[in-house]
């Protein structure tokens, strides 16, 4: 503790910086009972979707995505250049987290996008979101 607040010296060079900030927030995140432990740890009434896992990969990889109610979904991935490589899921999808397989095997080394969208069919609600993937051949 300091005057400045309840900052520690974590790299033991005697001064008290950004370094240890950094560090104290990376060992914080690491923590027992930390909401912001795991972003794979997915609320099925919330719409998200992870970072694709393993990342890089080659050549296939795994996208969980979760609904809160039977909802139109459409992920594709796209290349760089905005040209569709693949269209994961599209269609009506129940309730729950799923997962969505993408092979790369027939496409070069490099990053693709993943973009998701979902609209309840309920409730109309609306949400979008966007993943960088490396592939490594």
């Amino acid at each position: 503790s300091t005057p400045n607040g309840c900052y520690m010296d974590t790299d033991g060079n005697g001064v008290i910086d950004n370094f240890d900030y950094l560090a104290m927030k990376l060992n914080w995140g690491r923590t027992a009972n930390n909401p912001l432990k795991s972003r794979d740890d997915f609320n099925p009434e919330t719409f998200d979707m992870s970072q694709n896992y393993p990342n890089p990969f080659n050549p296939a990889t795994s996208i969980r995505f979760s609904v809160p109610e039977r909802s139109q979904v459409t992920l594709v991935v796209t290349d760089m250049l905005g040209r569709t490589v693949a269209t994961l899921v599209q269609g009506k999808i129940e309730t729950g987290v799923h997962s969505a397989n993408f092979d790369a095997s027939v496409l070069s080394s490099g990053i693709y996008v993943a973009t998701v969208s979902m609209t309840g069919l309920e409730s109309g609600l609306g949400f979008s979101k966007t993943i960088k993937m490396t592939l490594s051949k």
